[in-house]
């Protein structure tokens, strides 16, 4: 019985890795960004989209905002609305100035067909200061710890009385 399903679990690795080598061609190119850009109110910040190999062609990417805190994205921060990939190149920076307190997500689509970018999102997030931030994320860490040693005590007397 073990043995029926070692079989199995082989012809079943085995029929995955032949899809994805099917699927898989060598023209096509995966692009990646970062997925969250932090910065701070009004600063600014470079932010990097790159490809897995070199685009055969010129690729125009636009940036698609679906998701702004405020009503208008740009009151939150100001970004191009695309970036231009060179052909032969792998990358393409651009920058990014951040106005007032909020979130920004935006998608990446290309006018080149060779570019898989189905999940390629970038969510910028502008925050008050990198200290403010950080001092929040310690007082919440010493809030959870309190909280969670708050229930020992009752589970040690517990045990003491034998109950």
């Amino acid at each position: 019985m073990a043995d029926l399903y070692l079989v199995k679990k082989c012809f079943f690795a085995k029929l995955v890795a032949l899809y994805i080598l099917i699927n898989s061609s060598e023209s096509t190119v995966f692009l990646s960004a970062p997925d969250a850009v932090t910065v701070e109110q009004k600063s600014s910040s470079i932010v990097t989209i790159s490809s897995s190999s070199a685009v055969n062609q010129s690729t125009v990417i636009h940036l698609n905002v679906t998701y702004s805190s405020k009503d208008n994205y740009s009151s939150i921060i100001r970004l191009p609305e695309q970036v231009f990939l060179p052909e032969k190149a792998t990358s393409v920076s651009f920058t990014v100035i951040a106005h007032d307190v909020g979130q920004v997500t935006t998608y990446l689509l290309s006018n080149n067909t060779d570019l898989n970018n189905l999940s390629a999102r970038i969510r910028f997030i502008v925050i008050h200061s990198s200290v403010l931030s950080v001092v929040t994320q310690v007082i919440g860490w010493i809030y959870f710890l309190a909280w969670s040693v708050s229930f020992y005590p009752q589970a040690w007397e517990n045990w003491k009385r034998k109950r």
